[in-house]
Parts: structure tokens; sequence; C-alpha cells
């Protein structure tokens, strides 16, 4: 998988095609994590990202959820 992050967020998958990304809190989020790649990244500082310094209550188990989905979407079910 392929990461492009100046400019527009790209992803590209092993046969190089586009993987779509859906929402800009997706993106945001994935943008987040791919910066601090391989190392953990705490779930205050994901929800602070994502949601530009304000997480709603309850931010925890929707980032989890948006985690699910960016998991889906890079390894999507035949």
């Amino acid at each position: 998988m392929w990461f492009g992050l100046l400019g527009p967020l790209v992803v590209v998958d092993e046969a190089g095609g586009a993987v779509s990304v859906a929402g800009s809190r997706l993106r945001v989020l994935l943008a987040a994590l791919l910066l601090h790649a391989n190392a953990p990244v705490p779930v205050e500082a994901l929800a602070e990202a994502v949601w530009n310094g304000v997480p709603p209550p309850g931010a925890d188990k929707t980032l989890r959820s948006h985690i699910g989905r960016l998991r889906r979407a890079q390894h999507p079910q035949p």
C-alpha cells in the first residue's frame, strides 16, 4: 500500500488501484496515523486531530468505528 500526504491524501493498493477514503474525518484520522507511522498514537491525540481540538463525548467509540472503516477500506472483502 502506498500513501501520499503532500497535496490531497492519496491511497494506492498493491495492484496500483486507488483506495477511496470517504469523509473528511476519516482522511484526517488516516493522515494523523501516517504521520506517526510505526508508533502508538494516544486516543486523545487522535481525537484532537479529528475534531480539531474539541472532541465530542464518546469520541473514543467513534474513533474505533472510524478505524474499523479505514481497515475495511484497505482490505475490502471479495
